[in-house]
């Protein structure tokens, strides 16, 4: 059925991206859609000769390489649709200042632009006045039952890219203010690296570490809760909600230190300061396993990868 359309990828491993995978390749595979790797070096014009697409799908562009790429699609008249992923608009960073410049340049040249959530969106629409088509994305690991009860000493997990890792200092220090014993396991990529920012903590709270793999839900099975630690920025702001949608769906409870982009969660999950949510649990424990179970329902109704991909479809009939 879109034989004449390429799912494009800017890195050498996609696979090690989880916004690749939730947000490119799961829904790529749902809808047969050929998905191609495209890097830096690359020749656009023999690339795209060679492939012949009516439309090229652009997930999260990680170089320039991609601009070239669009700009050749455009002269041939190939319709473009771009992805913008954790897209903020004030850094200081050089690579982080290319990047947005690359995808200003890709919001003039695309026919849709795709954003994961509302209020990234509104951010785009406030600073290029381009309005983004929203599709979020979709859950990637195996939905467990949902836990009945809360253990003690209570058992919390975390998970997430090395990228994020310093917001887990933060929770931390929010959960030493609750006085709550907890035992802590986090599933991450570089390990060393987290292990070395947590070194002095490591007396504080029972840590354990595992490597992030496609079996995640494993480690989850022997949690009670998820905690999303989040610093009040941009790049914050501007976060795929994935990881609350796949902790609801593996049955667990989250918390969350509270962000706008997230509202839509706030009846399903604790909002704020992590130690105050271990709190808020500890009184409340009935309430909490009522909110994992409608929690539950909730993400499976919505962002189940058919789900997402009929989002896509309609897309992409329409481009």
């Amino acid at each position: 059925m879109y034989s004449n359309i390429l799912w494009i990828f800017s890195s050498e491993n996609p696979m090690s991206i989880p916004s690749y995978i939730v947000g490119g390749i799961m829904p790529a595979d749902y809808l047969k859609i050929k998905k191609v790797i495209y890097l830096k070096h690359n020749n656009a014009r023999k690339f795209l000769l060679k492939h012949k697409p009516k439309i090229i799908i652009l997930s999260k562009a990680l170089h320039n390489g991609i601009l070239d790429l669009a700009k050749e699609a455009k002269f041939l008249d190939i319709k473009i649709i771009s992805i913008f992923d954790d897209w903020h608009f004030e850094n200081t960073k050089d690579e982080i200042l290319d990047r947005s410049n690359l995808n200003r340049e890709l919001t003039k040249l695309s026919k849709i632009i795709i954003a994961k959530t509302d209020y990234a969106a509104k951010i785009i629409k406030e600073n290029t006045k381009v309005l983004p088509k929203v599709i979020p994305d979709c859950i990637r690991y195996k939905t467990l039952s949902p836990i009945n009860s809360f253990k003690n000493p209570i058992n919390v997990s975390w998970f997430g890219n090395y990228t994020n890792h310093k917001t887990v200092i933060k929770a931390i220090d929010e959960i030493l203010l609750s006085d709550h014993k907890i035992n802590l396991q986090i599933i991450t990529n570089k390990i060393e690296k987290i292990k070395n920012l947590l070194k002095d903590k490591k007396n504080s709270v029972s840590i354990k570490y595992f490597e992030w793999s496609l079996d995640l839900h494993k480690h989850i099975e022997n949690s009670d809760i998820v905690i999303l630690p989040l610093f009040k920025n941009n790049k914050s702001g501007v976060k795929s909600s994935n990881r609350i949608v796949d902790s609801l769906n593996m049955g667990r409870f989250v918390i969350v230190n509270e962000n706008e982009q997230f509202k839509e969660f706030n009846k399903f999950c604790f909002f704020g300061n992590i130690g105050l949510g271990l709190n808020w649990i500890k009184n409340n424990e009935k309430e909490a396993i009522k909110k994992i179970v409608e929690g539950q329902k909730y993400v499976i109704e919505k962002y189940h990868l058919n789900k997402i991909c009929s989002e896509w479809e309609k897309v992409i009939n329409n481009c």
